[in-house]
C-alpha cells in the first residue's frame, strides 16, 4: 500500500491534492482484544505455523499497547491540516522502529 500511495501523492500534486500514508504501531485500543479479533473456524494445518506467531503477539501485546489513540487522532488532524502534509505519517515508537529496522536492513542489502 505504501508504494500505491506515493505513486498517488506523485500522480495527484500538480492538482494541489496532497496524500500521506498513515504506519501506525499497537494502540492502546481494544482491537486485540477476544471480543474484537475474531479468527475463523475453518483452520488449516498448512499456516499452524503462522497461526501460533499470531497468536503469541496478540497475547503478548493485548492490552500493553504503547500508543496513546488521542495523540494519534490529534496528530492525523494536525497532519491533514498543514499546508505541506508529509507523504508518511509514523505513528508510535513501535512503527517508527518498525521502518528504521526495515530502512537499515534494505541499506544492507544494497550495501552487499
Amino acid at each position: 500500500m505504501v508504494g500505491l500511495s506515493e505513486s498517488l501523492a506523485d500522480d495527484v500534486k500538480p492538482f494541489g491534492i496532497k496524500v500521506t500514508v498513515l504506519a501506525p504501531g499497537y494502540f492502546r485500543t481494544k482491537f486485540l482484544s477476544s471480543g474484537s479479533l475474531v479468527f475463523g473456524n475453518n483452520k488449516s494445518d498448512d499456516y499452524e505455523a503462522i497461526r501460533e506467531a499470531t497468536d503469541h503477539v496478540v497475547n503478548k501485546v493485548d492490552g500493553k499497547q504503547g500508543g496513546d489513540p488521542e495523540k494519534a487522532a490529534l496528530a492525523i488532524i494536525r497532519t491533514a491540516e498543514e499546508t505541506n502534509p508529509p507523504v508518511h505519517l509514523l505513528l508510535g515508537p513501535d512503527a517508527y522502529k518498525m521502518v528504521s529496522d526495515k530502512l537499515a536492513a534494505l541499506q544492507k542489502e544494497f550495501d552487499a
